[in-house]
């Protein structure tokens, strides 16, 4: 009796678990979408390929970071 006791408090616990998670997964797909494979584009200043090539010689310098290890 004890361990069917035990076994139902444990799929109780599993279900709300479950639909804990659920709910945050909603939650976060409502507020996170996906990245878009176009950049968005800005009014006065359009995108050019030496911006591009700038765009990426800053993000992988690591000279940029605090401990000049990681970019």
């Amino acid at each position: 009796m004890l361990t069917r006791i035990k076994f139902l408090l444990l799929i109780i616990l599993f279900t709300q678990t479950a639909m804990a998670q659920d709910d945050l997964m909603k939650k976060a797909q409502s507020i996170f979408k996906s990245i878009p494979s176009t950049p968005a584009e800005v009014q006065d200043n359009p995108a050019t390929p030496e911006k591009v090539k700038l765009g990426e010689m800053l993000y992988f310098e690591p000279r940029l970071s605090a401990s000049h290890l990681i970019s």
